[in-house]
């Protein structure tokens, strides 16, 4: 099998192997070990950073080593460890996570026999010293209705203590439509309030209200009314104090208003820093491809206007503390920001470097001082992508931990951060309904600092009165949970970074037009979510959606004497949320294939692989065969792809996606027939195809097979 290879001769390679079952592995004599390497020349390269997988006998990533600095040696290099079942009980879920340092969090699913332990539901996350960081309980099969951490006496809550007047029933954080309309923590020795923040929608589920009452309870105007265009874009945002009804403000502090092209551009936008009278009046022009060509202050200071590559990265950048001076970005091969510089005194000065493992994540990050390296900070993440352990400089030892919780993949608990010795500063986070981070508090339950954001993430830094402070804690989990860069306060959110002031992403969106008109935009943040930067999806329950809407087994048996092929693979768990979250079997797929294959040996690779069609999942299968058709017939695969190296055009191709229980053989129990392509369950009782929630045994990764459909096929 031929290595996937990105290359070009002016940048880094990286190079990634890969089995038929889109594992990661070395030549065979390698073992379970598989490198992702990036090397500094296309050919004859030193090695720049690697990461290395080892796998156990159930496909599932045990560790991961990361070198930043040359090839991996497993006896020095930093890894982060996963630790699973042995399959004897018929599980292999997950057990552990351990840190490069070496802390171990243990997964709890409670007492034998008992629900979280039938489910493979993960009831509780345990630090090495027994401390328990969090406590879950769920409202069905998933969706976590309360969480406690019991050492700062720390409680999120969406139930109340007796039924609700609209809904009758005692989830009182919840609308009759699920939606999140009281998110509440509190203390659960006082039970004061900490953090709450309640909401009202439109029936297009708009939020047109946000109420934040300890802020009014502290005479703080931080409550905010919206409106909506007939596009059901946010048009205006007001902040002050909302009357009884919440129809309308009472007293307003702050006020923007925005006037969208068709693409989602923002034409015009004022702002009003007192409420009043607007101290800023813009207009805008996008080209064609909704680049910013010109910034128009009629009111206000002026502002530097973006420039563009010929790529469509944002190579001068607003700075966007001081609107009036810009960065001028350097990018790499891949359109990944590498380097932030300013001018001064007619010299270019470096204020960031950023350098990437060849999985795309950002591992490390070096700030400057007048163009002096200041600071070098290494990250190390699971395979989920999440940031877990930094270190400074050429330290052994972490300069900070972050902590993640279940819910969500940037639904960060805590963050452990050394100060006057290792590790031993700790901040509880505590987020709203988009997971901005509102509140942090110590170990002791008490409010430390407060954060309040515009609708496109300009944060503003709070004391426990909602007072203007600084932020002493450097906290850098923010927006939406995405890393904010407190030296250039750009946001990270992994493949893309976002700017507040402009509203806009820095780049274009690596999957195209396949989300939106533009490939810019950032639009209706107020409603949706985007952890990668790739697309937006909805802060609802989801999980509800998928359960609905899903076929049963029988219905999927019944498509059998089809000519399917089976191919496994995995997929981040955050990358199934915005693919599938309608809960849909039949789904439609951009696809690239390779002679002598039906569907790319490679696996799930985002850029040239197969494409998600994210805007259109059927629960049956003929709408899916329809939609396939059309989007061969209208060419829409091809645009923007054109053509592996064999030659072969970009495709739409049928999906159908079933679960893996995660028991001993899992999807190998399936016996293929490789005479006329047909699959059968072969008599296999034991292997759920379809449940009614992705198993929690898949830990970071939500293992699934998917059955490939013939396009021919009358289904």
């Amino acid at each position: 099998m031929p290595a996937a290879l990105e290359a070009s001769p002016l940048s880094t390679v990286i190079s990634l192997f890969f089995d038929v079952s889109a594992k990661c592995i070395l030549p065979p004599t390698a073992g379970d070990r598989s490198p992702a390497v990036a090397l500094d020349a296309a050919t004859s390269g030193n090695a720049v950073n690697q990461v290395q997988f080892t796998y156990n006998d159930f496909w599932q990533s045990i560790q991961t080593f990361q070198e930043h600095g040359g090839t991996v040696n497993t006896g020095t290099t930093p890894s982060v460890q996963r630790g699973y079942a042995n399959g004897s009980t018929n599980t292999v879920r997950p057990l552990s996570l351990t840190y490069p340092n070496g802390r171990e969090l243990a997964y709890d699913y409670g007492t034998t026999g008992e629900i979280n332990d039938a489910l493979s539901r993960i009831g509780s996350i345990v630090d090495d010293d027994t401390t328990h960081l969090v406590d879950y309980e769920f409202l069905g099969l998933a969706g976590v209705i309360q969480q406690t951490s019991p050492q700062p006496s720390l409680r999120y809550t969406l139930a109340g203590v007796s039924n609700d007047p609209d809904t009758g029933d005692i989830y009182t954080g919840l609308d009759r439509f699920g939606r999140v309309k009281d998110s509440r923590w509190f203390n659960t020795s006082t039970n004061d309030d900490l953090s709450r923040i309640q909401y009202g929608y439109d029936r297009a589920s708009n939020r047109i209200w946000r109420k934040n009452p300890i802020a009014t309870a502290h005479s703080a105007q931080y409550d905010w009314l919206y409106t909506y265009d007939g596009l059901q874009r946010l048009k205006t945002a007001h902040r002050g104090t909302l009357n009884g009804t919440q129809t309308a403000l009472t007293s307003t502090a702050f006020k923007q208003d925005w006037n969208l092209d068709p693409t989602g551009n923002w034409e015009g936008f004022k702002q009003s820093d007192n409420g009043s009278t607007w101290s800023m009046e813009q207009e805008r022009t996008a080209n064609p491809v909704n680049e910013i060509t010109d910034i128009t202050n009629t009111v206000g200071s002026a502002w530097a206007d973006p420039a563009y590559n010929a790529v469509g990265n944002m190579t001068t950048i607003p700075k966007p503390k001081q609107m009036d001076e810009a960065y001028t970005a350097t990018y790499d091969a891949w359109n990944r920001l590498v380097k932030l510089e300013e001018e001064v005194s007619s010299t270019l000065e470096t204020v960031a470097e950023y350098q990437y493992d060849a999985r795309n994540f950002r591992i490390v990050v070096k700030a400057y001082d007048s163009g002096v390296l200041d600071e070098t900070t290494h990250a190390y993440f699971t395979d989920g992508w999440q940031n877990i352990e930094e270190r400074t400089d050429s330290n052994s030892t972490p300069s900070q931990h972050h902590i993640w919780g279940l819910r969500y993949i940037d639904d960060c608990l805590l963050r452990d951060r050394t100060t006057s010795s290792v590790l031993d500063e700790r901040l509880y986070a505590l987020q709203d309904a988009n997971w901005n981070v509102t509140t942090i508090v110590d170990n002791s339950g008490d409010v430390q600092e407060r954060f309040e954001y515009d609708p496109y993430g300009e944060v503003q830094q709070l004391d426990i009165f909602f007072s203007s402070s600084a932020n002493t804690n450097k906290w850098i989990v923010a927006y939406g949970g995405s890393h904010y860069d407190l030296h250039t306060k750009i946001y990270d959110s992994r493949y893309r970074c976002l700017h507040f002031k402009l509203g806009k992403w820095t780049r274009r969106d690596p999957l195209r037009y396949v989300d939106g008109l533009s490939l810019y935009e950032r639009v209706n943040q107020l409603n949706t979510i985007d952890p990668y930067g790739l697309d937006v999806v909805t802060v609802d329950q989801w999980w509800d959606e998928w359960s609905e809407n899903l076929l049963p087994w029988d219905t999927l048996s019944q498509w059998q004497n089809k000519n399917f092929q089976l191919v496994k693979t995995s997929i981040p768990k955050g990358h199934f949320i915005n693919t599938a979250k309608a809960g849909c079997i039949g789904v439609t797929f951009c696809m690239l294939g390779f002679p002598g294959y039906t569907l790319n040996p490679s696996g799930f690779e985002l850029r040239d692989g197969f494409l998600p069609d994210l805007q259109h999942c059927y629960r049956d299968p003929e709408q899916a065969r329809l939609r396939m058709k059309d989007m061969n017939e209208t060419k829409e695969c091809s645009k923007g792809f054109g053509t592996n190296i064999y030659g072969t055009r970009t495709e739409a191709r049928l999906i159908a996606i079933v679960w893996n229980n995660g028991t001993p053989g899992g999807a190998r129990e399936i016996a293929i027939n490789e005479k006329d392509g047909k699959f059968s369950l072969n008599g296999k009782k034991t292997w759920n195809a379809i449940l009614s929630r992705p198993p929690a045994s898949a830990g970071d990764y939500f293992n699934f097979d998917f059955f490939y459909f013939n396009p021919d096929d009358a289904l």
